[in-house]
């Protein structure tokens, strides 16, 4: 049963005065039926990459942790995600580059695939997902920085990418560290493995009485595989493609193989349309298997606008959603077309026997870039939320967000870290409602999920509004019945500068080796309000979150900073209600 008690909010003017920029606009009337609008969607949307890096003995110990910590039964992207993984070879840990020598003495190594598998593992299972090398191995050339390839024969691709199924999905399933091992395939493949170095656990497989890993589903054949530029075209890519996945599902025909190419529209020779036509073409009658096909939607709109234009960044913020919207259509397009097929219709029986669709996967975005001014900005954070919604709202299998949520440096955490971190605690699994403009405000958005193990229910409200001086705030009057738990527990969550008014360009001081954020979560203790009918105020350039919680089920941990205990009046209830 819902609480009727009215719940007073606003406790001193000054605390009223710390949430209102200006004027709030006119409430806007929105019911929601809780239990009656319910969207299951899958939690790798909220997923993240990883880097082969050796960054733990490079002294960035603190932002991999922080990293590890978003993932929450989402998705986890590696080994070697991104430009590495097309020289990657996952039998030394290394990318092509090499151990790196530290200052002090010493080697510093990347992750083992063992590792990444149990950061899985611990992380609630969530989902890893692995990038098969399909160019070829070489060497590094550090003056020109480029990769000197000396083997890009299928073959030996082939087998690379075979015997990594078989170590993950048999090897470390069946056997323990202490075991006789007989076969000699499984022999071969752990005597060719070579991930020693102190720095770094170098075990093979699993110790007795440890925790299983999950097997890994998905695999990418390559990164972008659209975006080189040695001559490579889009039937040389079947043709390996062929060759790599009959071999990799032949070990295991439980997994999922599929393309990755770049988000961005293209055509022509050597395009993203390019590969994906060849191979979702059928030749000689006959169809490639493509579990799924992963894109790259980067949204570099924002940084086309000039700082000093903050009326365009407002709106490339806003417009993000639609852009996002435009990319997703343009690779199922690729997939309608030319299997000349619905979306979701069974289209080839042979290879999909109880499948019904290719699946879509995000497994590298950013709502800007992820290497200038917006990493450390106010504006990363919405428009991650954003971003993640979309994904969530249009069914993708998994979206990985690239790269270093928290500061690669010190590991603060800045606010799209803030943002990344609230989508694993709160995000749930069941999308309730989703606003982009409600009731024809531009400017706000309003999304409402819920977890359906917990019960837990969130309304996440933002201001799209740049933040400056005359920017007002907006009052949405929500009205949540049929909730289906007993409300217990209920925190206002903001995420807003410390040191001010907030703004999209709100941030922090420093330098990227030693940065303090300004950005961090305000929170208020709103247990007891009524939720029938109340307002809900949400600042110029803010992100805002009510945590709902079932009486059964307390709050976890608090984030950010309590001001006081005072209730900032970001959330008030209504007269007369």
């Amino acid at each position: 049963m819902m609480r009727k008690a009215i719940h007073k909010v606003c406790v001193a003017a000054a605390a009223c005065a710390l949430a209102l920029v200006g004027s709030a606009v006119s409430a806007q009337q929105i019911n929601v039926n809780v239990g009656a609008s319910q969207q299951p969607f899958n939690r790798g949307v909220f997923g993240t990459n990883a880097d082969i890096g050796p960054y733990i003995s490079e002294g960035y110990g603190a932002a991999y942790n922080a990293n590890l910590a978003l993932l929450n039964n989402t998705s986890y992207r590696g080994a070697a995600g991104g430009f590495w993984a097309e020289s990657y070879d996952w039998r030394t840990r290394d990318k092509v580059t090499g151990p790196l020598q530290l200052p002090g003495g010493g080697t510093a190594h990347g992750q083992t695939t063992l590792e990444l598998m149990r950061n899985a593992r611990d992380s609630g299972n969530s989902n890893l997902i692995l990038t098969v090398n399909s160019h070829g191995l070489g060497t590094w050339d550090g003056v020109n920085n480029v990769v000197i390839y000396n083997d890009t024969s299928t073959a030996t691709l082939t087998q690379l990418a075979s015997d990594w199924v078989r170590y993950t999905n048999h090897i470390v399933q069946t056997y323990r560290q202490g075991d006789t091992i007989t076969d000699p395939e499984d022999l071969r493949i752990l005597n060719s493995l070579s991930w020693g170095g102190p720095d770094f656990r170098d075990d093979l497989l699993l110790a007795p009485g440890e925790a299983p890993v999950p097997k890994v589903t998905y695999w990418e054949i390559g990164n972008e595989v659209n975006h080189r530029d040695d001559g490579d075209t889009g039937d040389a890519y079947r043709a390996r493609y062929h060759a790599i996945t009959t071999a990799m599902t032949a070990i295991d025909n439980s997994i999922k193989v599929g393309p990755n190419v770049t988000g961005q529209y293209q055509s022509g020779t050597g395009s993203a349309k390019d590969y994906l036509k060849a191979l979702l073409k059928p030749v000689s009658n006959q169809w490639e298997r493509v579990d799924f096909v992963s894109y790259h939607p980067y949204d570099n709109e924002v940084n086309k606008v000039d700082d000093t234009n903050h009326a365009g960044v407002s709106s490339a913020l806003k417009n993000l959603w639609t852009r996002q919207d435009s990319m997703r259509q343009w690779a199922k397009d690729q997939i309608n077309q030319n299997l000349n097929t619905g979306w979701d219709q069974l289209w080839n029986p042979k290879y999909y026997p109880g499948r019904a669709s290719v699946e879509l996967l995000a497994t590298e975005w950013n709502p800007s870039t992820y290497s200038n001014a917006y990493t450390l900005r106010q504006w990363n954070a919405l428009g991650i939320v954003e971003t993640a919604m979309n994904m969530a709202q249009n069914g993708l299998s998994a979206s990985n967000f690239w790269l270093w949520p928290a500061n690669i440096y010190d590991g603060e955490k800045i606010p799209q870290y803030k943002a990344m971190e609230a989508l694993s605690k709160y995000g749930g699994d069941t999308l309730v409602s989703s606003y982009q403009s409600p009731n024809g405000n531009s400017n706000a958005r309003l999304y409402i999920t819920q977890d359906s193990e917990t019960g837990t229910i969130t309304v996440w409200g933002m201001n799209m509004l740049f933040g400056d001086p005359g920017d007002q705030a907006i009052t949405l009057t929500l009205s949540l019945n049929n909730l289906g738990i007993d409300p217990g527990q209920i925190t206002l969550m903001r995420l807003a500068d410390t040191t001010g008014p907030t703004t999209l360009f709100s941030s922090g001081t420093g330098t990227w080796q030693n940065w303090t954020s300004n950005v961090d979560w305000i929170t208020t203790d709103m247990t007891g309000m009524g939720l029938q009918s109340f307002d809900f105020t949400i600042n110029p350039a803010e992100l805002q979150l009510l945590v709902i919680h079932p009486m059964a089920v307390p709050e976890p941990g608090t984030m950010g900073l309590v001001l006081g205990g005072m209730a900032l009046m970001a959330l008030k209830r209504r007269r007369g209600r």
